[in-house]
């Protein structure tokens, strides 16, 4: 009786252990399920997300896009005014070179929001829509810290460039804007902006759309 019921217990055991193991394989083939549900899941997520930031990322940049055309399509009257007249120039320059008459090679590039059109004669530093004439002495990179706001290192085709900005946001309305500056200025005293002992004309003495640009904003402050 002893002999069999330890043999009974034993085989007891035996197939108690058995399924303990099963359940135990079970379980984990349970958990391995779960975490690649779960993984699969995150992954999905995942993709989801990155596909909504690339079409968020796409609609913001095809809106930057259009804002961009519009800002330069509101400026194309003057932006045209300036590539015929810098055009013509250019053209002028470059016969002038070739034949001796002129030192300075004209050239053209794209830089500060505009078409450039560098060394060309009769002209100083001026801008007309996106497009910036640049005269023989007035090279892109020259310093341009007149004011006393003006940040280091600013240069003339960094100013410049704020004025093509303006003519983006006025478009038709930047010319009457910069005769009104101008001509309230050549009835006005030199701003204390000013670094002492530097020289202005009376255009750019005190005019509101030279001011703004000649210190690194768009407007005068």
């Amino acid at each position: 009786m002893g002999l069999g019921l330890f043999k009974k217990r034993t085989a007891e055991e035996k197939a108690q252990r058995k399924k303990d193991r099963q359940f135990a394989k079970a379980m984990k083939k349970k958990q391995r399920a779960y975490k690649k549900h779960i993984s699969k899941n995150q992954t999905s997520k995942e993709k989801r997300k990155k596909f909504i930031n690339r079409v968020k990322n796409f609609a913001t940049g095809i809106g930057k896009a259009g804002i961009q055309v519009a800002k330069k399509t509101w400026n194309s009257p003057n932006t045209a005014l300036g590539v015929t007249f810098g055009a013509t120039l250019y053209g002028v320059g470059k016969l002038g070179y070739w034949t001796g008459v002129f030192d300075d090679n004209p050239s053209i590039d794209f830089g500060n929001n505009a078409i450039q059109f560098h060394d060309i004669p009769f002209a100083g530093a001026m801008t007309l829509g996106n497009s910036i004439l640049y005269g023989p002495g007035y090279k892109e990179n020259k310093n341009n810290e007149h004011l006393n706001g003006s940040p280091s290192g600013y240069t003339i085709g960094m100013e410049e460039g704020k004025h093509t900005q303006q003519g983006d946001i006025l478009g038709p309305l930047y010319f009457p804007a910069h005769i009104a500056g101008g001509i309230s200025s050549v009835f006005r005293n030199k701003s204390s902006q000013f670094k002492k002992g530097t020289k202005s004309d009376l255009w750019h003495q005190n005019n509101f759309m030279e001011l703004g640009p000649m210190q690194g904003n768009i407007f005068k402050y």
